[in-house]
């Protein structure tokens, strides 16, 4: 009897047995010695992370710290990394540093890692949270596992941990960002409308600089991408903004100025305003949004916010309004005039009239008017007259 889980019997009710790789893919095969199938499958993983055993590991390896492989990931090999992604690593290696900064790569067992994730949870973590900070994990010991000083594949060691994605649908509308503007300071509604008119990201912002990226006569602007090579990008400058930057116009320098803490102060700006919290991603989703309910293609939209295809905007990006949905069923064809059982409308030799609320016959045709056909190819119909037989 054979398992999908890698696992088979060789008699009905007897232990089972099982194969796995090595590293160097070798394929081994194995007893279990257990005749229940989940205790099979448990000893099976574990001897099969007991054998990926990187090639050519000293034996005698020096004790490598947890701390120092989220070290080596922060300080070395985050140059081929983004500035957000390098910064996302920085902070959510903080917690690893603090709850498996003293832990050894090479004794790193899975069920540690599964502890850490539930005591993350215990202290109020979000699962989403949680996940970026095993992916950080698991990045500090890929890397572990390239320069040969840890032993086992980091694949074995992070326990599954699904996060159900639920995308934010908030997004400004015309009369709450005007709320909005009313209730920031003065030096700050320029970067708000700035992020709202170009749906540009937090970072790229305040990347844009007026010798560089801003072309009021030609109401163009270029926004760099500060999260991917692909997302450096030239829009057209809106109307409402470029009125805005023509009286704030300076020969260099930065757009806007940073904004340290725009979450904090932005849900503080939503509270005087009277509207829900937004954030600098929800001014980026006003963005999309407001071009989908234009009636702009979601295509067109990506390109605009810097993604190589529509997926984004149509599941994240690009909410519709009600009265987008009514003006698209208004778009619907109108019925033929049939009639139906209870309708206002009753045919007259293929005409509907109106009885408006009135039990009124339509006009029929006299019974002199009606003309019976001849016979013709088929005989006559004999009407209600049964031929019967006296026998």
């Amino acid at each position: 009897m054979r398992d999908k889980h890698r696992l088979y019997q060789k008699k009905q009710g007897g232990v089972w047995y099982g194969w796995y790789y090595t590293s160097a893919g070798e394929r081994l095969c194995s007893c279990t010695k257990c005749t229940d199938r989940k205790a099979a499958a448990t000893v099976l993983k574990r001897r099969e992370r007991e054998a990926q055993v990187a090639p050519g590991l000293p034996k005698d390896a020096a004790a490598h710290a947890i701390a120092e492989a989220l070290d080596y990931l922060v300080t070395v090999a985050g140059a081929d990394l983004s500035s957000n992604t390098w910064q996302m690593y920085a902070r959510k290696g903080g917690h690893l540093l603090r709850l498996l900064g003293d832990v050894d790569v090479n004794a790193l067992h899975i069920d540690q890692v599964q502890k850490y994730a539930n005591d993350r949870l215990d202290e109020g973590a979000a699962r989403e949270s949680v996940r970026k900070e095993l992916c950080t994990l698991r990045r500090a010991l890929t890397h572990a596992r390239q320069r040969r000083i840890l032993a086992a594949d980091p694949r074995t060691l992070i326990p599954p941990f699904k996060v159900r994605y639920v995308p934010r649908d908030r997004y400004l509308t015309e009369a709450e960002f005007a709320l909005l503007d009313a209730a920031l300071p003065e030096r700050r509604r320029t970067w708000v409308q700035f992020a709202v008119y170009t749906g540009a990201r937090a970072s790229e912002v305040e990347a844009v600089r007026w010798d560089r990226h801003v072309n009021l006569d030609g109401r163009q602007i270029i926004l760099p991408g500060t999260k991917t090579a692909k997302s450096h990008r030239k829009i057209a400058l809106a109307e409402p903004l470029a009125e805005i930057l023509s009286a704030e116009a300076r020969r260099d320098g930065p757009v806007v100025e940073p904004w340290p803490n725009v979450r904090r102060d932005l849900a503080a700006a939503c509270k005087r305003a009277g509207i829900s919290r937004v954030s600098p991603n929800d001014l980026r989703r006003t963005f999309a949004s407001w071009l989908k309910q234009a009636g702009v293609d979601s295509m067109t939209v990506a390109k605009l916010l810097g993604h190589t295809s529509s997926r984004m905007v149509e599941l994240v990006y690009g909410r519709l309004n009600d009265l987008t949905f009514q003006n698209a069923v208004a778009r619907l064809p109108s019925l033929p005039a049939t009639p139906r059982a209870g309708s206002k409308w009753v045919a007259n030799n293929g005409a509907p009239v109106r009885l408006d609320g009135q039990m009124r016959q339509p006009k029929l045709p006299k019974f002199s008017e009606v003309m019976v056909p001849r016979g013709g190819i088929e005989p006559p119909t004999r009407g209600f007259s049964v031929p019967c037989s006296t026998d």
